[in-house]
């Protein structure tokens, strides 16, 4: 099946919409002007070209003549506070987990490895996974932290 966004399609649907508008156009303009005598059609046509005229020239004159129509605010930068030297130095602290901390992790990865063996609790492991998406990798992470930093 033909997809509707394809361009060429779209091209081909818009060509022929603006054929029948010209042909529909064309028929009524016709039908209007088919009593006129040809002096008339000229006068007409010159009428429509000096108003036409008329009207792109004060466009082009009032968008020159009339200034300046919105103000733009020109906003200073100014530097996060993130960037000063203090704030630099409580960022590059090294975070300290405690043995306590520690084991609660340990025991909590413990926990997790018996629910992922066992086939009757997978249930609740798949929601834990499900539920909270980025914690298993977060604590192997704290897990992995806490054993280069710590001399057992």
């Amino acid at each position: 099946m033909r997809n509707l966004t394809e361009k060429p399609f779209m091209n081909m649907v818009i060509d022929k919409y603006l054929l029948l508008v010209q042909s529909k156009w064309a028929q009524k303009m016709s039908s209007l002007t088919s009593g006129l005598s040809k002096r008339s059609l000229v006068v007409l046509w010159l009428g429509f070209t000096i108003l036409s005229g008329c009207i792109s020239i004060s466009i082009v004159y009032w968008s020159f003549a009339g200034g300046v129509s919105g103000k733009i605010d020109i906003v200073s930068v100014s530097k996060p506070v993130i960037v000063n030297q203090k704030s630099k130095e409580n960022i590059l602290k090294p975070i300290l987990i405690s043995q306590k901390e520690y084991k609660k992790i340990e025991n909590f990865l413990s926990y997790k490895d018996s629910l992922k063996r066992s086939s009757s609790n997978k249930k609740i492991y798949d929601s834990i996974k499900l539920s909270r998406p980025g914690l298993l990798d977060s604590l192997v992470f704290i897990e992995n932290y806490y054993k280069s930093n710590v001399k057992e």
